[in-house]
């Protein structure tokens, strides 16, 4: 029923229909659901701070408008730091800034961040700012220059 639910609300884009879901975490999945289709801020802020649908619907929003005010006020604290990180990763990626990924915790997306800018800039040095050489190789490769 809560599927079904969501399905029509996210599909109507009606945020009273996800009301009538029971169990919180899949209303605040629909409320997300629908953010992301409508494009707004204001319906991830309705989702309680306690549900981490709150701050990937934040984050999603945030990818989509480059809006990286938005994506710093997620929390930098144990598993919600990595939609944080995550946010950081694509907004850094999609405006070729590397002070932005210096700012992610997970080692993972911060290479990762490093590494996608260092390709889309095709600069070589960048590549060795990547730490696993497995990372550095493709990013070289992804160039096309020889190690």
């Amino acid at each position: 029923k809560n599927n079904c639910l969501r399905i029509i609300a996210v599909d109507l884009k009606d945020t009273k229909i996800c009301d009538l879901i029971h169990y919180d975490n899949a209303k605040y999945s629909c409320y997300s659901s629908i953010s992301s289709k409508i494009n707004s801020l204001e319906l991830c802020q309705r989702i309680p701070e306690g549900f981490l649908q709150r701050f990937s619907c934040i984050a999603v929003f945030s990818i989509k408008n480059d809006d990286l005010e938005s994506c710093r006020s997620i929390p930098n604290e144990n598993t919600i730091s990595i939609s944080r990180d995550l946010c950081l990763r694509e907004i850094g990626i999609n405006k070729r800034n590397l002070s932005l990924c210096e700012e992610i915790i997970d080692n993972s997306y911060k290479e990762e961040c490093q590494v996608e800018i260092a390709i889309a800039l095709k600069d070589a040095n960048l590549c060795n700012l990547a730490e696993k050489p497995e990372m550095k190789q493709w990013c070289l490769d992804s160039i096309n220059v020889s190690s």
